[in-house]
């Protein structure tokens, strides 16, 4: 048995998602030196919703939904989020979200590790949340029509004292 066969899944997710928000952690960090925080602003927004866009179609393809499936239900809808959510979300990510059969979804961070480490870099007042970005990436992607309240442009947990909100869906 190779040593990939004995890893517990959620161990390898966990190790995987850690790593790969350390990578994110490391770009962003670079890229502030390299070219300041308002182009690292615009760079990671735009790499953040390109990447967005092909994670939900993939996701979209695991769960064998075809690519021309129009989503007409919020249910439909919802089992592709939490499925998302199920995969991208890491134990150290402390944040809850609720659908509604009216089509209002909701989140809340009790806890932001991208707040946490742009606060560390003493970025807060000029960082542009890149975390709804991808959550609105999918919805686009996925041909949803939406509304998001509050509007998110910088950091809603350093500028209101909380990260909530909720997103309208018209399907």
């Amino acid at each position: 048995m190779s040593i990939f066969e004995k890893i517990d899944k959620a161990d390898l997710k966990e190790l995987l998602i850690k790593n790969w928000m350390t990578h994110d952690a490391m770009w962003l960090y670079h890229c502030v030196n390299e070219c300041g925080i308002d182009k690292m602003n615009t760079i990671n927004q735009a790499a953040v919703k390109s990447m967005a866009s092909i994670e939900i179609q993939r996701i979209r393809k695991l769960l064998g939904i075809p690519k021309d499936k129009k989503i007409e239900t919020i249910e439909e809808l919802m089992a592709i989020m939490e499925t998302a959510m199920e995969i991208v979300k890491g134990d150290f990510m402390d944040f809850t979200y609720s659908a509604t059969p009216e089509g209002v979804l909701s989140w809340k961070w009790n806890k932001c590790f991208a707040y946490d480490g742009i606060k560390s870099l003493g970025l807060l007042d000029d960082y542009k949340c890149g975390i709804l970005i991808r959550i609105n990436s999918w919805l686009d992607t996925l041909g949803i029509k939406y509304e998001i309240t509050p509007v998110i442009d910088k950091c809603i947990m350093h500028t209101k004292g909380r990260c909530e909100g909720e997103y309208r869906i018209f399907l």
